[in-house]
This record gives structure tokens, C-alpha cells and sequence, in this order.
């Protein structure tokens, strides 16, 4: 199977070849802090620390930029499991804090979801994929590949997989 460095290859290769913006943050979180409240979630400062190279990689951090609304899609990173109140402290919703209304962002992250398609928690099989597809977003922040490190005999589809669900957005003439 893939490691972890190998699958975050394949999404800097895939962000560049298909024009998507790619925020790797698995530099960011040296293992000698506090950033983990166990081997897969992010603390409230690990959380924040994410949030700022996310908000700052897509520029909404800058005054002037019209309200956008954001579709941020994964898995229980996105949806904040865990977190004592999941709708204030889930990176969607900080980012959200942070860009003092300037953004609507959705929170459409399912716990135990993958990229891959032919894994029985397959993201594009749940609910939330409608939905965030219905809201209409400008843009889509995906967070995936922790769950998918766990279907190592199908994780060769990630790439497939990857750009098919990033191009199905990028058929929504709202994403600009």
C-alpha cells in the first residue's frame, strides 16, 4: 500500500495537473507539540494553526473579497467529531469566525468517510454529497486520506477517484 507521504504526492500531483489549490498540512504539526488529541484529530490549537494556512492560502484573510460561500467536504476532521461543540470549534466553523462574515462556509464533513469510491464509507454515498452539491458553493476545501490509508487494496483508485469528485464540482457553474 501507499504511505502517508506517498498519497500526499499524489494530491500535490493531482492538485497541479487539474488546477486545484492543495494545502498540505502535514508539515505544519511537528509531533513534539500538542497539536493531536490522539493519532488522527487536531487539539483547538491544532485545529486553529490548520484553519490559518487554509484561510490564508485561499486569501480570505484579505478585507475586500466578496462573501463567498465555501463547501468544506471530508471526513471527521471536517465534521469535527469529537470536539465538546462541533459547530463553533470544527475548521469549518472557525474559518468561518475568522473571516468576519465575509464567508458562508458548510460543514459537510461524515466521521469514517473516504475519497475512495469502492470503500463501504465512501463519502460520494452519503447524504452530504448532495447537499454540499445543492449549496452551491465558490469554492470546495476536501479533506480526505487519513480513512483512506485504511484500504490499502484500493488505494490505488485514490487519484481516479480524487478527480472525479473534483471535477463533479467544477461542474457546478457556481465554482469559480
Amino acid at each position: 500500500g501507499l504511505s502517508v507521504d506517498q498519497v500526499h504526492s499524489r494530491i500535490r500531483d493531482l492538485s497541479m495537473a487539474h488546477r486545484f489549490a492543495f494545502v498540505d498540512l502535514s508539515g505544519m504539526f511537528p509531533h513534539e507539540y500538542d497539536f493531536f488529541s490522539d493519532p488522527y484529530h487536531l487539539t483547538p490549537d491544532g485545529r486553529k494553526r490548520a484553519t490559518e494556512a487554509v484561510a490564508q492560502q485561499l486569501g480570505v484573510v484579505v478585507p475586500d473579497v466578496e462573501p463567498r460561500r465555501i463547501a468544506c467536504i471530508g471526513d471527521s476532521i471536517t465534521y469535527g467529531a469529537g470536539l465538546p461543540d462541533r459547530f463553533s470549534q470544527s475548521y469549518p466553523a472557525i474559518l468561518e469566525q475568522m473571516a468576519n462574515r465575509r464567508l458562508e462556509v458548510g460543514n459537510f464533513g461524515v466521521s469514517g468517510t473516504t475519497l475512495l469510491k469502492n470503500s463501504r464509507r465512501a463519502w460520494v454515498d452519503t447524504p452530504a454529497f448532495a447537499e454540499a452539491v445543492a449549496f452551491a458553493p465558490d469554492m470546495v476545501i476536501i479533506m480526505f486520506g487519513i480513512n483512506d490509508l485504511a484500504h490499502p487494496e484500493i488505494l490505488d483508485q485514490f487519484e481516479q477517484d480524487g478527480v472525479a469528485l473534483v471535477t463533479r464540482f467544477f461542474q457546478l457553474p457556481s465554482v469559480k
